[in-house]
C-alpha cells in the first residue's frame, strides 16, 4: 500500500507471520518489501534476505512503517542497504512503532527515520530495544553513497519525538569508507 493523497485511509489491521521475502529488488535500486501504510499492524518471524548485498540493486530498504502501532519483531534482515524505515504518512501520526527483537545484517543502516516534508505528520513515540545489529561492507565494493554506518540513524529534514532506544548491541565487519 502505498499514496501520496492527504485523504487516502490508512488500512488497518495487517499481520503478518513467518513469511519469507527472499531474493526482491533484483532488477531496481529502490525496491521495498513492505511498505506498511496501516495502522495495527504487526509483523513477527519474517525474514527478508538476498543471497548477495546490496550494490547497485536489491533491496533498499526492507520494512516501511508508515502508520501507527507497528510491531516488528522476531525478524531477520540480510544483505539489504537498510532494514526499517521508520517514515511519516500524510493523514495520521505516526506512533507508537515497536522494533524488537530483531537480527539486522544490513549494510547501511539498521533502523532509519525519513520525514521529509513539512506536510507529513509527525512521528512520535518509537521503542527500538534489545535488538542484535551487524553492519556488514565485507563483502562489496565500495557503493558511492555508503559513507556513514549506523545501527540507529534519527537525521531527517523534520523531527522525530519521543524514541526510546535500549538493549541492543551492535557489531561492524568490513573496512569500506
Amino acid at each position: 500500500a502505498q499514496t501520496a493523497d492527504p485523504a487516502a485511509p490508512l488500512g488497518r489491521g495487517w499481520v503478518l507471520e513467518r513469511c519469507a521475502f527472499l531474493e526482491n529488488g533484483l532488477d531496481t535500486d529502490d525496491h521495498s518489501c513492505i511498505y506498511a501504510y496501516g495502522n495495527d499492524v504487526a509483523v513477527t518471524g519474517c525474514s527478508f534476505a538476498n543471497q548477495e548485498p546490496f550494490s547497485l540493486t536489491g533491496v533498499n530498504t526492507a520494512y516501511e512503517v508508515h502508520g501507527s502501532r507497528q510491531t516488528i519483531r522476531d525478524c531477520s534482515f540480510a544483505n539489504m542497504l537498510r532494514g526499517i524505515w521508520v517514515a511519516s504518512n500524510y493523514s495520521t501520526v505516526t506512533q507508537g512503532t515497536l522494533i524488537e527483537g530483531n537480527r539486522f545484517g544490513t549494510l547501511f543502516y539498521g533502523v532509519d527515520f525519513f520525514h521529509d516534508r513539512a506536510q507529513a505528520r509527525d512521528i512520535v513515540d518509537t521503542t527500538i530495544s534489545n535488538n542484535r545489529f551487524q553492519l556488514d561492507d565485507s563483502r562489496i565494493a565500495a557503493l558511492p553513497r555508503l559513507d556513514l554506518k549506523a545501527a540507529v540513524q534519527v537525521a531527517s529534514e523534520y523531527a522525530q519525538r519521543r524514541i526510546r532506544i535500549s538493549g541492543n548491541t551492535i557489531a561492524k565487519t568490513g573496512h569500506a569508507v
